[in-house]
């Protein structure tokens, strides 16, 4: 999983890299209704292991709602 930090309409988000873009891992955990998902790569990082594997549950979950921006 490539991560990377992009800027959306309210600030830097968290976004994980896919083949056909970007995808907001912060829409994702919303639309799951996850609360707790850092905003940003500084909150993930501060959140360490437990950051990250939120975040692979995140992208193995993501609906095709949430579908990659390119």
């Amino acid at each position: 999983m490539k991560l990377v930090t992009f800027q959306g309409d309210d600030g830097e988000r968290l976004g994980a890299v896919l083949h056909d873009g970007v995808l907001d891992l912060s829409i994702v955990a919303s639309i799951l209704g996850v609360v707790n998902f850092p905003g940003d790569m500084q909150g993930l990082i501060e959140a360490g292991a437990s950051g990250l594997e939120q975040a692979w549950a995140l992208l193995s979950a993501a609906p095709r709602a949430a579908a990659p921006f390119p």
